[in-house]
């Protein structure tokens, strides 16, 4: 806190404490205690404590009012009751604690305390558990549903680390094979080295410290490339990640230990291998490579290919599943719909604004509601016939339904003729009609429960209608229960459709009534669509992981593949003359040596193919609506791969082809 006192800035109805970004923007160098602010609803809020912005927290926010002006808006009921769950609750407790242990005592408390309300034991379908949460973990916790709080995504961590290793580790391999496929070019020096007394320990660290030596040019190599891509990369992830190598030993200290840890993992077997050459057969010009060299260079470019083709596929179903979740029908019409969040002034002029919007060819329909879908949930409970149920619950307008294209399957809309349908009426979706399992639903009434406290306007609705099936949430989770009521009390936003042919002009007309009926206020506005379209702003994110570190593998790997077709085409130089002095077409040696690839490929194919579908399923298991994995999506990774390396050893293996027999016969 960087004025005001913590114990009381915020103990009194209507006062509020500012980060310090925002007491500068609004007073600048004044001092903000004391001063006061008008909301857009007109309220007086009075200013009792600036305080540092929050950082590494998981509430944003650029304000802080007392929790006790909810009791002064509502009644000092809807603070004290134990009957209903809309707040976040913290509790501060003794550091040698067991959270279980306090989360029975917690739940026990609650139990006792309904059964003295209600004068009865707790049903058995009424029953919860209290499950507190340690604040260090709501960062990245998934079933937080407060859209103001921060939530970082685990999964991409994950992700990352396990491309980075697998990427680093596909480098190692390359590093591998080249080092043992070239193994005959230093077998001489290994020979003399230990002729001349060297022995093999010493022999085992010089190529470890070249292994390490190569891994830390490389490494600074790629930190001026990290430096280089780094903005994109924060620009794909949204957060800012900018790390101080040098100011933090620590950082430095990791960075230094997986720098040798690369060398050693990328040195270690080529040492071991390049040493247990015997120098009496190398300097008689002995054999210097043999099958254990061949058959772990084939091992290792099966790993090659596995984590490539994992990724391809990776690639390929994110990419599906979000052009499944683009194109599925969601039961309304969100395109060319303008959402407008009101100001108090606009809530006093809402049938004026309508009606000067109208008045314009490219406006072609507007209705109010309480939010939009995929903005926010407003649970409520209600009994009908002595079942108990807890929709989500929106106000909306007579026009809503017309506007969204939602079908009504049974009964009738609300009507603009009948005034009595205001806070008396409601439409149900068909889910909450299931839940419900009654037979002829449209005329019966819901209430709220004696006990159920809240400042939502309607205590009891008669059911009017019946809609179909809409998704107002993300495709992750199934269609809920919903009602729609019509309280003009209860209205957020103006929703707009807009001609698709002038949608310029229609901002622009929309924006000069904003600024005739409220200059006071800027003029604010998003597309229904795209505000849909955000919830799967994290998978978007996954998809260009994806993409780019896909790109990546496959880039390290055809390196790797480059350079040892070309080692082996080199060495079967002599091979390839006699086989064209023989008559053999290109195409047909050719063939011959993309053969050799070619089962490799595929058995890396058939590993990847197991892997990709255990991590794809659990993937698209966080949907309820999702795309089918297809033999064809894992058949096509395979063609693409097969495809990248036939193109990388026929290249090289026409080059030697194409060179003359003759001289390729007086080869070594």
């Amino acid at each position: 806190m960087l004025q005001g006192d913590p114990s009381s800035a915020l103990t009194e109805p209507f006062t509020a404490v500012l980060t310090k970004t925002l007491a500068l923007k609004i007073f600048d160098k004044e001092d903000p205690l004391g001063k006061v602010l008008k909301t857009s609803r007109g309220r007086d809020i009075r200013v009792t404590g600036v305080i540092q912005d929050p950082q590494n927290f998981h509430l944003q926010f650029d304000i802080l009012m007392s929790f006790v002006t909810l009791g002064a808006l509502y009644g000092e009921e809807h603070l004290y009751t134990y009957k209903t769950f809309q707040y976040n609750t913290y509790f501060e407790i003794i550091e040698k604690a067991n959270i279980e242990t306090v989360n029975q005592k917690l739940t026990t408390f609650f139990y006792k305390k309904y059964e003295e309300l209600d004068g009865e034991p707790v049903a058995e379908e009424d029953a919860f558990k209290v499950q507190l949460r340690r604040v260090k973990d709501i960062y990245f916790a998934r079933d937080v549903r407060d859209s103001g709080t921060r939530h970082g995504n685990i999964q991409f961590v994950y992700i990352f680390i396990i491309i980075a290793v697998f990427i680093i580790l596909i480098a190692c391999v390359n590093f591998i094979n080249l080092s043992t496929a070239r193994a005959s070019g230093r077998a001489m020096e290994v020979g003399i080295r230990k002729v001349v007394g060297s022995d093999r320990t010493k022999l085992i660290l010089q190529f470890l410290t070249e292994s390490v030596l190569i891994s830390m040019i490389a490494a600074l190599i790629g930190l001026l490339l990290v430096d280089a891509v780094f903005p994109e990369f924060e620009n794909i992830v949204g957060v800012d990640l900018r790390i101080a190598y040098l100011e933090n030993p620590v950082n430095l200290l990791i960075i230094l230990s997986g720098i040798i840890a690369v060398g050693v993992i990328a040195g270690i077997y080529p040492a071991f291998y390049l040493t247990a050459f015997k120098p009496v057969s190398v300097l008689k010009g002995g054999k210097t490579h043999g099958r254990s060299g061949s058959l772990m260079r084939k091992i290792l470019i099966v790993f090659q290919f596995t984590i490539s083709i994992v990724l391809i596929i990776g690639t390929i179903i994110v990419y599906r599943q979000l052009n499944y979740l683009g194109n599925k029908d969601l039961g309304f019409k969100k395109e060319f719909i303008v959402t407008i969040p009101l100001n108090s002034e606009l809530k006093q002029k809402m049938e004026i604004f309508k009606e000067n919007l109208l008045a314009y060819p490219q406006i072609k329909k507007i209705s109010y509601s309480y939010t939009t879908p995929g903005a926010g949930d407003n649970y409520e409970g209600f009994s009908l016939d002595g079942v108990h149920v807890s929709p989500v619950v929106y106000t909306i307008d007579p026009d809503y339904l017309d506007l969204t294209g939602i079908e009504l399957l049974e009964g009738r809309n609300f009507s603009w003729e009948m005034e009595t349908d205001k806070l008396n009426t409601c439409l149900i979706n068909e889910a909450l009609a299931k839940e419900l399992d009654m037979n002829s639903l449209v005329g019966k009434w819901f209430d709220h429960p004696e006990w159920y406290i809240t400042a939502f306007p309607v205590k009891k609705f008669e059911i009017i209608g019946i809609m179909k099936d809409f998704h107002y949430k993300s495709l992750r989770q199934p269609i809920g229960s919903l009602i729609f009521g019509w309280g003009s009390d209860w209205i957020n936003f103006a929703n707009v459709r807009i001609s698709p042919d002038d949608i310029g002009g229609a901002l622009k007309n929309i924006e000069r009534e904003w600024k005739e009926l409220s200059p006071q206020y800027p003029f604010n506005y998003s597309f229904m669509d795209e505000n849909f379209d955000r919830m799967y702003k994290s998978d978007q994110k996954l998809a260009k992981i994806f993409r780019y570190f896909a790109a990546l593998a496959i880039f390290i790997a055809i390196l790797g593949l480059f350079g040892l077709a070309a080692f082996i085409a080199e060495k079967r130089t002599r091979e390839i003359g006699i086989r064209k002095a023989m008559g053999a077409s290109m195409a047909g040696v050719s063939v011959l040596m993309v053969k050799e690839f070619t089962w490799l490929i595929l058995i890396s194919s058939v590993i990847a193919w197991v892997l990709a579908w255990f991590w794809a399923n659990n993937w698209l298991q966080e949907f309820a609506y999702r795309m089918d994995l297809t033999i064809w999506i894992f058949i096509s990774s395979t063609i693409i791969a097969l495809l990248v390396a036939w193109i990388t050893v026929i290249s090289q293996t026409l080059k030697a082809a194409n060179t003359n027999p003759a001289d390729s016969l007086r080869y070594e």
